[in-house]
């Protein structure tokens, strides 16, 4: 069992909290020597009657409050006035410090876990859902307590992109960070993702019991205004410059982001409030009522002090407007009409509990309100095809379709983005031959490759009579090579056409830059050939995951439709040659 003592002055006599456990890591919290000795009795009981031992290699002191610089070293104990480490997290009395280091820490363990998954040959896709949720989970975990250092971000978003790009960078994190549907992969935003946990960690104390020693130290550290006590900053304006503690400071600029509305239980729950900067007591123009340059012996100062009954001529020309305004605007304070405060945000068009609201809930309206990056590949595209804004939405649903396989998916998002290494690139930036490994015919668009290609034609004409026995077009024209086909009312079998052409898509761009035949006879031949083995093991795959799953029905209904790329007789697949 290892655990950590700290030292500590006592803020209040009314609020002790001794001791924080999780697993085998112990805090305790000890104000005299003799308390650490009584400590140490009562753990050498334990292990007496338990035959359990106390780890004293892992057991550290930390000093603090008065006692902040001691050197000597009670108990032979390792003592520190720096930090030592609980649950995995540095704390101690530099809490900037102790922050860098131990997000420097995680960065160095991302880089090996990043080294292991750079060699698993992952899709774009695949690598966007490791870092989520195997490389950055450390991160993650060490930001739930700890503020990251700005001074360390380039090097987390550097580190993310190099992974990410396999260090040819092509698109901004910022894309990346979008949903699905602004054209983005979904990968977790740092910056977003500490602004939700302070607001979830914030609503946690906002629940908490008003005794409890989270709700005690909080609202004794959180605001320094002699007349907005603790948490109640949250409800004010104009006063957030005044906190001093640089973490509850970055957690209420967080928790602001949301523009979380207060209602108040009932008067008496609000009736210590200060009248000015009060998000509740309002004008008539909708806004908190300023504080007053000077206060008058008779000056209004809290809830409590309204209504004014006396007549405004008793009081001097200042008053004499405002207290009519405040009569008014007490009038109008809206309450919860129930047992409790409450706090509402809204959550895309619906406005919610923000105690209700799950962290995921939090995070995408975070996203949904946070300033997006600049789409270039939506202008690129409405100046070749005309297709607009509106349509982008359709267009992605298209490439994130599950039917999909992950490689074919990114593929088809990298050419949309028009984001990619190619010969028409190639002699832009280093001025090499722009000629097309594939067709032998110039590059000049980006778009070259999957759609002016003559090679990749030869490949859906190829698969034309199979794709047309689906839906009837008689031909790939430049629109379906681009995106697709519009899917009507989840049409299967346009999914199906979408299915096919796009992993065609996929092979063709995967080789565009090997040398696959001496003419183009020979190399559309090879193309053939690799797109029917990567059609054949991308649908036994998904084969074998509906058996496991007892889905073999929908992977009939979804991929053998009229038994074109092939059959499923008694759990058996049995799949069409397609060259």
């Amino acid at each position: 069992m290892g655990s950590e003592m700290c030292i500590r002055d006592r803020f209040n006599r009314n609020n002790e909290h001794k001791i924080s456990q999780y697993a085998d890591d112990l805090a305790a919290y000890i104000s005299t020597i003799d308390s650490l000795k009584e400590l140490f009795d009562l753990l050498g009981k334990y292990e007496r009657a338990t035959n359990a031992k106390l780890n004293v290699t892992k057991t550290e002191g930390l000093w603090i409050g008065e006692w902040e610089g001691r050197d000597d070293k009670p108990l032979d104990l390792k003592w520190t006035s720096s930090s030592v480490k609980f649950t995995g997290v540095l704390v101690g009395n530099d809490r900037y410090q102790c922050s860098r280091q131990g997000f420097a820490n995680v960065l160095e363990k991302i880089v090996t876990k990043m080294s292991y998954w750079k060699s698993k040959f992952l899709s774009l896709k695949g690598r966007i859902k490791v870092l989520n949720i195997f490389v950055l989970s450390k991160f993650w975990y060490y930001l739930e307590c700890q503020d990251f250092p700005k001074d360390l971000k380039k090097d987390l978003e550097n580190l993310i992109s190099s992974f990410i790009w396999n260090d040819i960078h092509q698109r901004s994190l910022d894309v990346l960070y979008c949903d699905y549907g602004e054209g983005g992969l979904r990968l977790q935003c740092p910056e977003v993702k500490q602004d939700a946990l302070r607001i979830r960690w914030l609503s946690d104390v906002l629940q908490s019991d008003e005794n409890s020693i989270e709700r005690f130290l909080v609202n004794s550290l959180i605001s320094t205004h002699q007349k907005i006590k603790g948490l109640k900053v949250l409800f004010s304006v104009n006063h957030d410059k005044e906190i001093s503690n640089i973490f509850y400071k970055n957690a209420v600029s967080s928790y602001r982001k949301m523009k979380v509305k207060y209602y108040p239980k009932d008067i008496n729950s609000i009736r210590r409030d200060w009248i000015y900067d009060n998000q509740y007591l309002l004008d008539t123009d909708g806004k908190p009522f300023k504080p007053p340059s000077r206060f008058p012996p008779y000056a209004l100062e809290f809830i409590c002090d309204l209504p004014v009954y006396n007549h405004p001529r008793e009081f001097s020309m200042l008053y004499r407007n405002l207290i009519p305004k405040l009569n008014l605007a007490l009038l109008r304070i809206v309450y919860s009409n129930s047992d409790k405060n409450e706090y509402r945000v809204m959550i895309g068009k619906i406005e919610m509990d923000l105690f209700k609201t799950s962290f995921k809930e939090v995070y995408a309206e975070l996203m949904r309100s946070r300033k997006k990056p600049a789409n270039i590949w939506v202008e690129k595209w409405e100046n070749d095809l005309g297709i607009n804004s509106e349509e982008w939405e359709g267009i992605w649903r298209n490439v994130h379709c599950h039917m999909l396989n992950p490689y074919v998916q990114s593929t088809v998002w990298e050419t949309l983005h028009r984001n990619y290494m190619c010969a028409y690139f190639a002699q832009i930036a280093f001025n090499k031959s722009n000629v097309c490994m594939l067709c032998a015919s110039p590059q000049d668009k980006r778009t070259h490759i999957f759609i002016e290609c003559e090679v990749i034609s030869e490949c859906y004409r190829h698969f034309l009579p199979r794709t047309d026995l689906l839906v009837y077009i008689g031909s790939v024209n430049l629109i379906e090579k681009s995106f697709g086909l519009k899917v009507e009312k989840d049409d299967k079998k346009q999914k199906l056409r979408n299915y096919i052409n796009f992993s065609i898509r996929h092979v063709v761009f995967r080789n565009r830059h090997r040398k696959l035949g001496n003419n183009k006879a020979s190399i559309v031949r090879n193309l053939i050939l690799k797109i029917d083995t990567f059609l054949k093991a991308d649908l036994k795959s998904k084969f074998k995951l509906a058996v496991e799953k007892q889905k073999v029905d929908e992977f009939r209904n979804n991929y053998l439709i009229d038994g074109i790329l092939g059959t499923v007789d008694n759990n058996v697949l049995s799949l069409n040659n397609l060259y």
